[in-house]
């Protein structure tokens, strides 16, 4: 009878142990960049079930096994790895590729691939200041395509390229606009609005001077400008080029509106202030607006979110 009790105990604990649910270790986490110097990142850890964590913030340093740490990176990309091991010793990973920016400079405009205006909503405005769109935005089947054919379409846009090629001098050197074959029309080279081949460009008079070119820029340092910001200027160059970047519609000082009026006011230069950058994943965004009032005063402005991947 002992023996037999024994036995029947035995049997019910190991179909209780049996009966209890699997515990699931989680490895997750999330991070931001600090706003100041886009170096450091803050990580959150979002594991769930674990007995032990471990970071690996991809960049040599000695791992951590803080639960919600800081880390400061040199500019680059990284891979993060967060490593979670439960009770059972099972062990899970979560990767993720975190860009340290670090502050604006030439080193952020420079480069082999081309910037372009960004195809979704909220890429192209305008407003009572520089970076506003309380006026109007491009509607986002302008951009896309969805409007492609009509005086609403804008998508050609997102395909026009500008290139900055840094030179021996800092803070100096070319940027060259590809157009890809077509320009938005927004009324300035006549006809019908919409997008315009190069040729239309080329025999729309004034406006011939907003085809494919090369141009000059100069950086202007945060710490040297009137606003405070960095400021990228243009100077027109060959063949009778008129600088701009992103959207030709404002310029400094104006816009170009009448078919009439030399392109860009006749000015030699233009200039755009840079309202933001960052990088995440891979994918680079940058902010640009001008400022069109006459005295400049920056109560109106034409602001172009620009992406390089």
């Amino acid at each position: 009878m002992l023996l037999l009790a024994a036995n029947v105990f035995l049997l019910t604990a190991c179909v209780e142990e049996d009966d209890n649910p699997t515990v699931t270790v989680i490895s997750d986490f999330t991070y931001e960049l600090d706003e100041n110097d886009k170096l450091t990142v803050y990580f959150t850890n979002k594991s769930v079930d674990y007995q032990t964590i471990s970071w690996d913030f991809g960049d040599g340093s000695p791992k951590s096994s803080e639960k919600n740490p800081t880390h400061l990176y040199a500019r680059g990309d990284y891979e993060v790895v967060l490593t979670a091991v439960g009770a059972d010793g099972k062990t899970v990973v979560q990767r993720e590729i975190v860009s340290a920016v670090g502050p604006f400079g030439e080193d952020k405009i420079v480069g082999a691939k081309p910037w372009k205006v960004r195809g979704t909503p909220n890429s192209v405005f305008v407003g009572p200041g520089l970076g506003s769109a309380d006026w109007w935005s491009v509607p986002a089947e302008g951009l896309s395509g969805a409007w492609a054919g009509t005086p609403d379409d804008w998508s050609c846009m997102t395909k026009n390229e500008f290139y900055f090629t840094a030179s021996s001098t800092p803070n100096k050197g070319t940027m060259e606009y590809k157009s890809n074959g077509f320009t938005r029309n927004d009324g300035y080279f006549g006809g019908t609005n919409g997008c315009i081949s190069d040729a239309d460009v080329a025999a729309s008079g004034n406006g011939a001077a907003f085809g494919p070119g090369t141009h000059s820029y100069e950086l202007i340092p945060n710490t040297v400008s009137p606003s405070g910001r960095w400021v990228i200027k243009l100077t027109n160059g060959s063949p009778d080029r008129a600088a701009f970047l992103g959207f030709y519609k404002g310029y400094h000082g104006g816009e170009n509106g009448n078919s009439g009026n030399p392109a860009n006011g006749g000015k030699e230069t233009n200039q755009y202030e840079v309202m933001s950058y960052e990088k995440v994943n891979g994918v680079e965004t940058m902010v640009v607006s001008v400022d069109i009032t006459s005295d400049l005063s920056g109560g109106a402005a034409w602001t172009t979110v620009l992406v390089r991947e």
